[in-house]
């Protein structure tokens, strides 16, 4: 009795914690939710994620974690500035979030974007661009976008052009 008692209360916990509910057909459908991985290497350059709120996380005009449930990694130590980042997000459901960059001279860099569901890889894009360093005010934008369904994902990396 003891341990169903158990398993109701760790179902119970888990349904508070699932992804939002979406409208298909007039049937009531969850949205899975996804662990995404946001990577950007190749290149000197300043980084930062930003949400549809405007929180920021990431190295761009000193160190931001403002973004709930995203993860930095940096390579970084007391000498050297990041140059390769991975930004990790749990249970994302359909999003859209902007990546900021800087260079810091001119770059080839590239961003990776990938979606876990469950623990396995669900999809994957990829940009590579080359980057020119236009000073302190010189930034390249991307907005990334997907969407999850019951049978996986889909991503994309969209330039955002001035």
């Amino acid at each position: 009795m003891r341990s169903t008692w158990l398993l109701v209360i760790v179902l119970v916990g888990s349904l508070s914690c699932a992804a939002p509910v979406g409208q298909t057909g007039g049937k009531r459908v969850r949205a899975p939710a996804l662990d995404m991985t946001v990577r950007v290497s190749g290149g000197d350059v300043d980084v930062a994620l930003v949400d549809e709120e405007g929180r920021r996380t990431g190295f761009y005009n000193g160190w931001f974690e403002d973004i709930p449930d995203c993860e930095l990694e940096a390579l970084r130590d007391e000498v050297a500035l990041p140059f390769d980042y991975a930004f990790h997000l749990r249970q994302a459901t359909n999003e859209s979030y902007r990546l900021l960059v800087r260079p810091r001279t001119d770059a080839t860099l590239s961003i990776e974007v990938e979606g876990w569901l469950a623990g396995k890889q669900a999809c994957v894009a990829r940009a590579d661009t080359e980057l020119v360093w236009l000073g302190e005010s010189g930034e390249s934008q991307w907005r990334l976008e997907w969407k999850t369904s019951k049978s996986g994902c889909g991503l994309k990396i969209i330039p955002i052009t001035r």
